[in-house]
Order: C-alpha cells, then sequence, then structure tokens
C-alpha cells in the first residue's frame, strides 16, 4: 500500500501544470538602449589611385584605403568610413602588400 501511495504522489506530482516559462522582454527607455559604436571618419586630398576590378585603391597622405568602385581621382578631397582596418595586408590582384590598409566607405568627394 505504501508503495501505490509513493507512485500515486509521484504521478501527481509529475502531472501538475508547470509554470510556463516567462516571455523575455527588452528593457525600455534609456537602460535599454544600445552603444552605437561610432565608425571613424578620415578626409583628405587623394595623392594615389589604383583602380582594379571592383576596387579602387587610394592613398590619402600616408595611407591607403581599399574603396568599393570609388569614382575618384588624384587631386580630389575625399571623406571615408572607415570599416576595418588590416597590418600587412596582402593583395593578390595588385601582386602588393600594404602595411597598413583601411578598408572603407566613400561618403563624399568634391
Amino acid at each position: 500500500m505504501r508503495i501505490a501511495s509513493s507512485f500515486l504522489l509521484l504521478l501527481l506530482l509529475s502531472c501538475q501544470k508547470s509554470e510556463a516559462p516567462k516571455k523575455h522582454v527588452p528593457p525600455t527607455g534609456m537602460a535599454g538602449a544600445q552603444k552605437l559604436q561610432k565608425l571613424k571618419q578620415h578626409s583628405g586630398v587623394v595623392q594615389e589611385v589604383i583602380h582594379k576590378d571592383q576596387f579602387s585603391y587610394v592613398k590619402v597622405g600616408d595611407t591607403w584605403f581599399a574603396l568599393v568602385d570609388a569614382p575618384v581621382k588624384v587631386g580630389q578631397k575625399i571623406q571615408i568610413e572607415e570599416q576595418a582596418v588590416f597590418n600587412d595586408f596582402e593583395s593578390k590582384t595588385l601582386n602588393r602588400k600594404f602595411k597598413k590598409i583601411i578598408f572603407g566607405v566613400l561618403k563624399s568627394s568634391k
């Protein structure tokens, strides 16, 4: 009898409805605002340009930039939004190694 009542108790406990999981509610207001990383901006006058395939390799000051098909010319003032920085980058299409190159997006040109 004791085994049967223990089994019945165990069966009843396992059949109880469990509490439904609480839904995740993101925080609101300033506490819930995500910090957006401001992308670094670069500007200057184009000193050298190499157009190859879909990329434009652009030298501004001492820095090389890789931009997707940017219609820029030597002497233009441009502004670039930095996306990624690579050290010792080897361009197989140019058969050239850059000590430092910044991949970016052309924001303006004059």
